[in-house]
């Protein structure tokens, strides 16, 4: 938290009012969604919750990605 903010997978959407764990977003769309905060942001947004969106061509200083790896 507060190093770079994360792009997510997902594109950005409204939530189902339904409870639903590990949601999806939608299957397509013009922004992608950001998780967390940067160094740059107040210590409200430094947490996994805070959600927002972004297009995939505006990548900047403050948005990074974190790698995955499936263990096999």
């Amino acid at each position: 938290h507060g190093n770079v903010a994360e792009w997510c997978q997902d594109w950005y959407g409204a939530y189902q009012i339904a409870e639903i764990n590990n949601p999806k977003g939608p299957a397509s769309g013009s922004h992608k969604v950001i998780r967390g905060g940067c160094w740059a942001d107040g210590g409200i947004y430094l947490r996994s919750a805070n959600r927002g969106a972004q297009k995939p061509t505006d990548a900047n200083e403050y948005i990074g990605f974190r790698l995955v790896r499936k263990k096999k």
